[in-house]
């Protein structure tokens, strides 16, 4: 194992001790369907957007999409209609 490899590995261990998963201290990315589900705005749209580069930023792992949440906090952010009616 690398240096880093039993670093990481110290401190899951450290973690277990006080009662912590690596999930738990780590954000957990959304899916795409979890995304859609958030917004109510079909998988499909986001796709779209994504291709377009119109969506929030996500992150390509392999054949999958995941997006951080605050990524999408801050591209709803800057979506922000200023209209006060």
């Amino acid at each position: 194992m690398e240096a880093s490899g039993v670093e990481a590995a110290a401190v899951r261990a450290a973690l277990r001790r006080e009662g912590h998963t690596v999930v738990q201290e780590i954000e957990r990315l959304l899916t795409i369907t979890e995304l859609s589900e958030m917004l109510g705005i079909p998988v499909d749209t986001l796709y779209g957007w994504r291709h377009r580069g119109q969506g929030p930023r996500g992150y390509r792992v392999g054949r999958h999409v995941r997006y951080r949440r605050a990524s999408v906090e801050s591209w709803l952010d800057s979506r922000l209609d200023s209209w006060a009616g």
